[in-house]
């Protein structure tokens, strides 16, 4: 199995809301949690059980229960490591950059693919897939708002915000920054799921090149601006 260890920064916030049991204190914590991306990523989340969990990793369901409380909890560690993990490569490659529409054109790169890290390739891949079908409807269902007043979402709020301040930057007059980012990183993952299950019903193609052309093209042009400051 992949050794599952993030780099420092990466794992901020996964505390005791999104986890009963640290899972990345033991081995058998981190085949649970290996096993759950797998099967999360390739069966979706919908036909997902804790007993199938169990049965791939070779332990017992109550095992499972020690560290999740239940399948919407996994699912919140899950995406919780990949916003923090993008968010933590989003600083170190950015930092650097002084020009604000640079600097949103690397984080758009960012968005259109896993966060690969050393030994963790198909975990990686795993945690992009399942950002990419689960993440919109983690944040559009009817559990969002509870969520969001314990911090369980709070991977995502910090990497749109980067990339609302990162817009303020460039666009200081633009009066929706933090709504604009939003829908920056939600087309992102949206964009992804339908390249890949309705291509009827986008123009984006399979590269990620062209998605991200498809997301700078969603930065507000010298029109827009004149018309939101209406």
């Amino acid at each position: 199995m992949e050794t599952l260890d993030i780099q420092t920064g990466a794992n901020q916030d996964l505390n005791g809301l999104v986890f009963l049991k640290d899972p990345d204190s033991s081995e058998t914590g981190r085949e649970i949690v290996f096993h759950g991306a797998e099967m999360m990523a390739l069966s979706g989340v919908e036909s997902f059980t804790f007993r199938k969990l169990a049965a791939k990793a070779g332990i017992t369901e109550a095992t499972v229960y020690r560290y999740f409380s239940n399948k919407h909890q996994l699912l919140l560690y899950l995406l919780n490591r990949y916003w923090n993990a993008l968010e933590y490569k989003a600083m170190q490659e950015t930092v650097h950059i002084n020009n604000p529409l640079e600097r949103l054109h690397r984080l758009a790169e960012l968005l259109t693919g896993p966060v690969i890290q050393a030994g963790q390739g198909n975990f990686a891949r795993h945690l992009y897939a399942i950002a990419m079908s689960e993440s919109v409807k983690v944040h559009l269902g009817t559990e969002t708002g509870l969520d969001w007043q314990k911090g369980m979402l709070n991977g995502y709020a910090r990497i749109t915000g980067l990339v609302a301040e990162t817009l303020r930057t460039a666009y200081p007059e633009y009066p929706y920054p933090q709504a604009w980012a939003a829908t920056f990183v939600d087309s992102a993952m949206q964009q992804q799921f339908l390249m890949r299950h309705l291509p009827e019903l986008t123009e984006v193609g399979q590269s990620p090149v062209s998605l991200t052309k498809f997301l700078m093209s969603l930065i507000p042009n010298q029109a827009s601006l004149e018309h939101a400051s209406r």
